[in-house]
């Protein structure tokens, strides 16, 4: 099921007892991220803020906070059901060879029949608000952490293009709200965005920008997939979604954006303006990003629906919004994962590690030494680049049931022959980095050792003989046990 505007879907939670509705007036600084952290780790329901102390809009929190409403956002009983859809468009045979396939992704020929359907108007542009009349203050931009500097807009998605292609990139970062027309882009050097920023400036020319809120929920969870080549968010929600997002150009820079977006903040950054200091700021992982320089956004435009209601993401106790979308994400996009890491049956990001920092993997293994290049393709993947703890397990077992990982550790790993060390860029989210090193990572082969890989011969579970597992099954009515 595809929604045309956030206001549908958030009319569909209100009818499932899944929407709250806070009435009194709420202050922005951290009186709202309380709020959230005290209704999210049960698995809360979305909040939607009708007063904020000092904005002229509504806010929504926690939208895609809970497995439940990620499942409704993408019109399915179950998450493996999209994951199946995906597995159709990587099918094997065409054409033969992964190697093949990912020179070619076939999800990415799928993409190519729903691109962006271009509209003359779109609802986002109903109010209109040029130069002077831009006013970011009246915006419900928050902070959530006591440190953090200024307030920001956490819930949009950032649109940019590349210079010499056209390409549309887009990604999530915090806004810091300078002043009336000026954000604080708080992105790290290896971010696209970033990169292009430096194109830019190589040939004097300013980067447009458009900060985009609201549309098709599934437009948030694109953007919470891990960027792989070939791909851009309109496009990967239109798989989703099995539409194409109808998208309509900005009034003053050369982008197109989501035509049923609730506002557009429209602009532009000049690479040659110094910068500031943007942050520290709350990340999902629980923990402050340093301050780091930040490039400045200048919003000349203000686009917006006739009463748009604006979205937050607000950090919290763990599991929060932002790892509940990238899990979620994880798991639909499981067969594209494959087609970059030979062997793999499945894997699962979990929460505990804000669905970043931490992995379990299943391989269906075929030869020895097999877990250590599986563990090097990961890190070399888009999916799993910030995995600074992964723990490599045999195809049987289940990624998402930690007794079953933990098993697998006893029985498995030797730390003088089983720890692979690998090496990659730092995760600005990760507290536990050395500000200004490469970032490192560990892996456990907790899979079982074939011939050659241990001196001695095997060692195999003591299982009981299906055989007799049978005939107590046949019996057990005449034991006179109470339970089994």
């Amino acid at each position: 099921m595809a929604f045309r505007r956030l206001g549908d879907f958030l009319e569909q939670l209100s009818q499932a007892g899944e929407l709250a509705r806070i009435e009194t007036e709420v202050h922005p600084h951290l009186e709202v991220a309380a709020i959230v952290r005290r209704t999210a780790p049960g698995g809360g329901a979305a909040l939607l803020v009708g007063a904020m102390r000092g904005a002229s809009y509504p806010l929504v929190v926690a939208l895609l906070g809970a497995d439940s409403r990620v499942r409704r956002a993408l019109g399915v009983d179950a998450l493996d059901e999209v994951a199946a859809r995906f597995d159709g468009l990587v099918d094997p045979e065409q054409p033969a060879g992964w190697f093949e396939r990912l020179k070619t992704p076939p999800y990415v020929t799928a993409m190519e029949t729903l691109p962006p359907r271009a509209v003359r108007t779109g609802p986002c542009q109903q109010v209109v608000r040029l130069g002077d009349d831009v006013d970011l203050a009246r915006l419900p931009a928050l902070t959530v952490a006591p440190a953090e500097p200024r307030p920001a807009l956490t819930g949009a998605l950032l649109f940019t293009m590349a210079p010499r292609t056209g390409r549309l990139v887009t990604g999530r970062y915090r806004l810091e709200v300078v002043d009336r027309g000026r954000l604080a882009v708080c992105w790290v050097d290896h971010d696209e965005p970033a990169c292009l920023l430096r194109e830019y400036a190589d040939r004097r020319q300013t980067m447009p920008v458009a900060a985009v809120f609201g549309g098709d929920p599934v437009l948030a969870l694109a953007a919470s997939a891990p960027p792989a080549p070939g791909t851009d968010v309109c496009r990967l929600a239109a798989l989703l979604r099995e539409k194409p997002v109808d998208v309509v150009g900005c009034r003053n820079v050369e982008l197109q954006v989501p035509a049923e977006a609730e506002m557009v903040l429209e602009g532009h950054i000049d690479p040659s303006e110094p910068g500031v200091e943007g942050g520290p700021g709350a990340t999902a992982a629980g923990f402050y990003r340093p301050a780091a320089p930040a490039p400045i956004m200048h919003v000349t435009a203000m686009t917006e629906r006739a009463n748009p209601v604006v979205q937050a993401i607000v950090p919290g106790p763990l599991p929060n919004e932002e790892t509940v979308m990238r899990r979620a994400m994880a798991r639909v996009m499981l067969p594209i994962a494959r087609l970059s890491i030979p062997g793999l049956v499945d894997y699962d990001l979990p929460a505990e590690g804000a669905s970043r920092s931490m992995a379990v993997v299943a391989i269906d293994k075929a030869y020895g030494g097999q877990a250590h290049s599986a563990a090097h393709a990961a890190w070399g993947s888009h999916w799993l680049r910030f995995a600074r703890m992964m723990v490599l397990v045999d195809a049987e077992v289940d990624v998402r049931e930690p007794s079953e990982v933990q098993r697998a550790v006893a029985a498995y790993f030797e730390p003088g022959r089983d720890l692979i060390v690998g090496g990659g860029p730092a995760d600005p989210a990760d507290p536990a980095a050395v500000p200004g090193e490469p970032g490192r990572r560990i892996a456990l082969d907790a899979t079982r050792k074939l011939p050659g890989e241990r001196p001695g011969p095997a060692v195999l579970p003591a299982a009981m003989s299906e055989e007799m597992v049978r005939r107590v099954a046949s019996r057990w009515p005449e034991y006179g046990l109470d339970h089994g």
